[in-house]
C-alpha cells in the first residue's frame, strides 16, 4: 500500500489506485488521512473518535470506530493495518527502487530508494 498526501490524496495497492466501489463510503477513507497525519503507528482510540465523530458519546464513536477500521482493512487489506493493544498502525512496505512513498510523518516525508 501507498498513501500520497502531498498534492491530491490518493491511495494505491499493488501499482493499482484504490477503487471506491459501486457504494463509496468516505468514512474510511476518512480514517486513513487521520492515522497518517497522527502519524500512522500507535494511533490512540481515542484521538481518532475524536478526529472522527467529536460530538458523539464515547460507547458510539467507539462503536463507529470498530466498524470503520474494519471497512478500511477490507479496502486497504488487513496485513497493511494491524492492531496491537487496541491501537492501529500502518504497514510500511518497501519502497522500489526510484519510487516515493508517503506513510506517515513519523517515518519522514519521503523515502526515495
Amino acid at each position: 500500500m501507498r498513501v500520497y498526501t502531498l498534492g491530491r490524496f490518493r491511495v494505491e495497492i499493488a501499482g493499482a489506485p484504490l477503487r471506491s466501489g459501486s457504494k463509496p463510503q468516505r468514512k474510511p477513507l476518512e480514517l486513513l488521512k487521520v492515522l497518517v497525519a497522527l502519524g500512522g503507528e500507535s494511533v490512540a482510540a481515542e484521538q481518532i473518535a475524536e478526529s472522527l465523530w467529536p460530538d458523539a458519546e464515547a460507547d458510539h464513536a467507539y462503536s463507529a470506530l470498530t466498524t470503520t477500521l474494519s471497512r478500511l482493512r477490507k479496502r486497504i487489506g488487513h496485513g497493511s493495518l494491524r492492531l496491537q493493544d487496541g491501537r492501529p498502525t500502518l504497514e510500511s512496505a518497501p519502497t522500489p527502487p526510484g519510487g516515493t512513498c508517503l506513510l506517515g510523518m513519523k517515518r519522514g516525508i519521503t523515502r526515495r530508494a
